[in-house]
C-alpha cells in the first residue's frame, strides 16, 4: 500500500485523500407537470416530453374544440376543447433544459358513481335501432319469414339509432309488392325501388309526432342526417325543438356496400332495392357505446378447422388463439392502425417445430392519402410456449393499468394463451 496517499495521525488512525477528479452527474431538471386531455398517447401515465415534435409524435396535435360533426366516426375527442396541448407548447417553446411530465386524463368510471343512474356513465344511449339494407332488383319482390336475409341477397348499408322506443325509420318510394308505380310509404320489411335515374331513396323518420323525409343518394346520407349522438344529451346539448335533431342518429354506414350498389348501377340493369327492419333489443347497444376508455384491439384468431367436412365450418365454434391490442387508450388506434398476419407457414412433416410460423404486420394509415405505411413487423412468430419465437414472448404481453382503488398503474400480464391446436398439412 503506498504510504504517500496517506497521512499517519496516530497509531490505527489514518486519512484518506478522495479524488474528486470525476464530479457526479447533475440530476436532470424537473419541469412542470400538465394534466388533461389530449388526442392520443397514453392515458392515467406520467410521460415525459422533451420537444414540440415528441409530444405531437405521442399525444397528437391540439384540440380547440368544436370540431368534427360526426363523432361516431371520428371519435369524440374534438367536440371539446383541450388546454394542455397549448400549454405544452408553449413551455418546449421556451427552449428550456427540463421535460415536460405529461398526463393524459380517460373516461375511468369514478367508484363512488352510481351504476343504476344513466347520467352517471360515459357516452349515449339508444333504445331501438333500425337497419337499412339494398339488395338487386326483383320485379315483384316479397320479404316474408322470419330470416329473410338467409333467401334475400341483402348488404347492410347503414344502422339508424333511436333516443326514444317511439323511433321508426321507414322508406318512400315505388312500391315492389302492389301496383307499379304507386309512391308509397312502407314499414319494417317491405322493400321499395330506389329512384330511376337519380339513384336516390327517401328515408322517412318519425318519433310521435315529429317526422322527417331525406332524399338521399347512399354515398351522401352522413351529410343529409345526424351523425352526432352528443346531441340526444340534453345535459350538454340543445338540440332545435320541435325537430329530429336530438332524437336520433346514424350511426354505422358501409361505403364498400355503397361502391358496390353504384357501381351496379351504372350498367343496364340501374334498378336497386332497399328495405328496413327493426333490430333485436339489446343491438341498440351492441357497438358498447357506455364504458370507459379501453385500448383498441384487433378481433380473435382462431385456429384452423382440422375436420374433412368443410360444409360444417363454424368459426365461433374454433378455439381463440390470440388477439392484439394496443399500448395507449382511445379510439386513435382503430381509426389509424391495420394489424395483419401474414406469410403463414404449414411445418412439414417431422419438423422439430410443429406450430407453423407466421407474420404480424402493423401499419399506419397515412392521413390524406389513405396509403399504408409499415411500422412494425414481426416475423417468424409461432405458437409454440417453448420457442424463442413464441407470440407472446415476441411482441410482449404486460401491460399497466389504472386501478381507482389503488390510486396507482398496476403492471400486470395478459392472461396465458390457450393451448393451440396442432397445425394438421392438408
Amino acid at each position: 500500500m503506498a504510504t504517500r496517499k496517506f497521512r499517519f495521525v496516530s497509531p490505527g488512525v489514518f486519512l484518506k485523500e478522495i479524488d474528486l477528479s470525476q464530479l457526479p452527474g447533475q440530476a436532470p431538471g424537473v419541469g412542470p407537470v400538465l394534466i388533461g386531455r389530449t388526442r392520443q398517447g397514453p392515458s392515467m401515465k406520467p410521460y415525459k416530453v422533451k420537444s414540440w415534435d415528441e409530444f405531437t409524435r405521442v399525444f397528437g396535435l391540439p384540440m380547440p374544440g368544436n370540431e368534427g360533426s360526426d363523432p361516431w366516426r371520428d371519435g369524440t375527442d374534438l367536440l371539446g376543447e383541450s388546454y394542455l396541448p397549448y400549454a405544452a407548447k408553449a413551455y418546449l417553446s421556451a427552449d428550456i433544459d427540463s421535460p415536460v411530465t405529461i398526463v393524459r386524463l380517460a373516461g375511468i368510471s369514478g367508484t363512488e358513481a352510481d351504476p343504476t343512474a344513466a347520467a352517471s356513465e360515459a357516452g349515449w344511449e339508444a333504445k331501438n335501432a333500425w337497419a337499412l339494407f339494398v339488395m338487386p332488383y326483383s320485379a315483384s319482390l316479397s320479404i316474408t319469414g322470419s330470416t329473410p336475409w338467409q333467401t334475400h341477397q341483402m348488404d347492410l348499408a347503414a344502422v339508424f339509432y333511436g333516443e326514444s322506443d317511439d323511433f321508426q325509420v321507414r322508406l318512400k318510394g315505388v312500391n315492389t309488392s302492389g301496383s307499379a308505380g304507386d309512391w308509397i310509404e312502407v314499414g319494417a320489411g317491405q322493400p321499395v325501388h330506389f329512384s330511376e335515374g337519380t339513384n336516390r331513396l327517401t328515408v322517412s323518420l318519425k318519433d310521435g309526432a315529429l317526422t322527417k323525409d331525406v332524399t338521399t343518394t347512399l354515398s351522401e346520407m352522413r351529410e343529409e342526417f345526424n351523425t352526432n349522438p352528443v346531441m340526444t344529451n340534453t345535459d350538454i346539448a340543445s338540440p332545435a325543438s320541435a325537430t329530429l335533431a336530438g332524437k336520433y342518429w346514424l350511426g354505422e354506414t358501409f361505403e364498400e356496400t355503397f361502391s358496390k350498389l353504384e357501381a351496379q348501377m351504372a350498367g343496364a340493369d340501374s334498378k336497386r332495392t332497399a328495405v328496413v327492419f327493426k333490430l333485436k333489443d339489446g343491438m341498440e347497444d351492441f357497438s358498447g357505446p357506455k364504458h370507459q376508455l379501453h385500448a383498441a384491439r384487433s378481433g380473435w384468431v382462431v385456429s384452423q378447422d382440422t375436420s374433412r367436412d368443410s360444409g360444417s365450418f363454424d368459426p365461433t365454434n374454433q378455439s381463440k388463439l390470440f388477439r392484439i391490442q394496443a399500448l395507449h387508450e382511445g379510439s386513435e388506434a382503430s381509426r389509424n392502425l391495420m394489424i395483419g398476419i401474414e406469410s403463414i407457414k404449414v411445418p412439414r412433416d417431422g419438423d422439430l417445430n410443429a406450430y407453423g410460423s407466421f407474420s404480424v404486420v402493423v401499419r399506419k394509415i397515412q392521413y390524406g392519402t389513405g396509403k399504408l405505411e409499415e411500422i412494425e413487423r414481426f416475423d417468424n412468430c409461432d405458437l409454440n410456449p417453448e420457442s424463442d419465437n413464441y407470440l407472446p414472448r415476441a411482441i410482449g404481453d404486460q401491460y399497466y393499468e389504472w386501478s381507482e382503488n389503488e390510486q396507482r398503474n398496476k403492471h400486470l400480464k395478459a392472461s396465458p394463451m390457450p393451448p393451440a391446436a396442432l397445425p394438421v398439412a392438408g
